[in-house]
């Protein structure tokens, strides 16, 4: 299963694509203005418009239309006309907001068309997104009878005509803006808690190598601009149909996506059937409803029942078999992931029973949403706490392994490690210099005053080449009395004025301690391959032990 989850790179990939392209729009429609007009969010609410309007049946009797939105009968299946009489007596310019969804739009004053929209044709492969908010002017000081002319994109939408504004342009859009405010309120939480998220998940990715939090931001983030475009503000601010029709319908297989990838991070059984099967549904659905988008057999308003179903599975996969696989911090948190699962289980029952969604659905589906967006951030948290005490653990065996608690300096572990992973094409080195040091008569000294004031001695002598070289940085212990320094890019100068400060370091011990003295050899060398770190110690090594001899030799004549 491993090799087919590598899309979760090419998700991210799109989805930030998407995310640029939906801010850089938003910022050039602010910036330049829609119809060249700037909103103002001060101005007041368009009126309502909704009293007066009524259709004829095929007997040509009128009925009246008591309340928006109305369902009025068609004269051919598809086409539907309601009428009212208008008044304008207003010196600047006045619309009238109409609301069309999947429909085409005529507009008639006293039998002359003053606006008309057709849809792209029935071949167009968006042709499912018609909901769209028409601000139709009205000539100035004009009266007469209006028509309304609605004709069905989709049969579904055929007769159907929705609440009327009248007011100028700004005030239709503070209207459309503010339409759904729940919505609106929600869609902006969203994408500003998604927003923070985002930046706290790079953080967070950067210490731990987890993508939990990740998909979780892009889920929060997706729903976010999802209900942006239920709420009909983005409507405000761009007319562009492909990029609502996105909104509206692509955009949640994003959704389904990154919701699996959510699963497959949190699960600890990533092998199991049930995940499997849901991964398979996801590639395989979404992948029939694209074709048949793409060719025109069937649009996504005609499919979406497969998504929800998808989203439902999902989310009672996220529900049931996380809560069984996690230990809960509290009662309260549990109680949430049951209560979840529930509201997801009748979820599941009302799609089947009303073969698609309903206010009752709705209520359902968007209560298990919370519930599970509340617990899933909550179980995201915990796991997040978990791999910050892991890392801790693991900074302490690290330390342990590969720091010399005697000294502080790096051990000989570090040291191994760092020449046997060496790759000359990640971290190439050149004119590396190796130092070998080596304590004379720590044995005698161990012997006569004991290996605690030994260990003194050695935590001593670290002091004096750590005083040489200016840090730890590079210092590794191989031995009880054995140590090496390490630093590339040196120069054979450089080496000699370390070792003359390490020498004067010897020289300026206090009196009063036993005074140690040490041994020392280099060489200077550009790494290859792993086997040239093995050469150059040995070559150190035995400089070593000509310096040692050579300072032996010394003292001897001396004497």
């Amino acid at each position: 299963m491993r090799p087919l989850l590598k899309f979760d790179k090419i998700v991210e990939k799109v989805f930030l694509a998407f995310c640029i392209f939906f801010a850089v729009l938003l910022v050039c429609v602010c910036i330049s203005g829609r119809n060249s007009k700037k909103i103002s969010l001060g101005i007041d609410k368009a009126r309502d418009f909704s009293s007066g309007w009524y259709f004829t049946d095929l007997s040509g009797e009128m009925s009246p239309i008591l309340k928006f939105p109305a369902k009025v009968p068609t004269f051919d299946g598809k086409s539907a006309k309601i009428y009212n009489t208008i008044s304008n007596v207003s010196n600047g310019e006045l619309c009238i907001d109409l609301y069309t969804h999947h429909q085409d739009l005529r507009v008639f004053l006293d039998g002359n068309p003053i606006y008309i929209f057709k849809s792209p044709g029935e071949k167009s492969r968006i042709s499912s997104y018609r909901s769209l908010h028409h601000a139709v002017p009205i000539p100035l000081c004009k009266d007469g009878l209006l028509c309304v002319e609605t004709t069905a994109v989709l049969p579904s939408s055929a007769g159907e005509f929705y609440p009327i504004r009248l007011g100028s342009r700004e005030q239709i859009a503070v209207s459309v803006f503010f339409d759904r405010p729940g919505r609106l309120f929600m869609s902006l939480i969203l994408l500003a808690f998604g927003a923070g998220l985002f930046l706290v998940s790079k953080f967070y990715i950067k210490i731990d190598n987890d993508k939990t939090l990740s998909h979780l931001t892009r889920i929060i983030i997706a729903i976010g601009i999802w209900q942006f475009e239920e709420s009909r503000a983005l409507q405000v601010f761009t007319g562009f149909q492909p990029l609502h029709w996105f909104c509206e319908y692509p955009l949640q297989l994003f959704v389904i996506l990154n919701l699996f990838l959510l699963d497959r991070d949190i699960s600890r059984d990533k092998s199991n059937y049930w995940l499997k099967s849901l991964f398979i549904s996801v590639v395989v659905i979404s992948t029939i409803q694209i074709v048949l988008q793409l060719t025109g057999i069937a649009q996504f308003t005609q499919t979406m029942f497969l998504t929800q179903l998808l989203y439902v599975f999902a989310c009672v996969y996220l529900c049931v078999f996380i809560n069984k696989d996690n230990n809960f911090s509290s009662s309260l948190l549990r109680a949430l992931f049951i209560a979840a699962s529930s509201c997801m289980s009748v979820s599941i029952l009302l799609l089947f029973i009303f073969r698609g969604r309903t206010s009752i659905t709705d209520w359902f589906l968007n209560t298990a949403i919370i519930f599970s967006f509340v617990t899933t951030t909550v179980i995201v948290y915990q796991k997040a706490i978990y791999r910050v005490e892991n890392m801790k653990k693991t900074e302490i065996y690290r330390r342990l392994a590969f720091i010399d608690f005697a000294t502080g300096v790096s051990s000989r572990t570090a040291w191994y490690r760092m020449t046997e992973e060496f790759d000359p094409k990640k971290t190439p080195m050149k004119n590396c210099c190796l130092v070998m040091f080596d304590m004379n008569n720590l044995k005698t000294i161990n012997d006569k005053y004991g290996h605690l004031f030994g260990d003194k001695v050695i935590a001593d002598f670290c002091s004096c080449l750590e005083n040489a070289v200016g840090s730890k940085e590079g210092i590794f212990r191989l031995g009880g009395d054995e140590f090496i320094y390490f630093k590339p890019d040196s120069s054979e100068k450089e080496v000699i004025h370390l070792l003359e400060r390490f020498e004067k370091n010897l020289a300026d011990q206090p009196d009063g301690q036993i005074k140690f003295t040490a041994a020392y050899g280099h060489t200077i060398f550009t790494p290859d391959s792993s086997a040239d770190f093995v050469t150059a110690e040995n070559i150190a090594d035995a400089n070593m032990y000509e310096n040692k001899r050579q300072k032996k030799a010394g003292r001897t004549s001396e004497n």
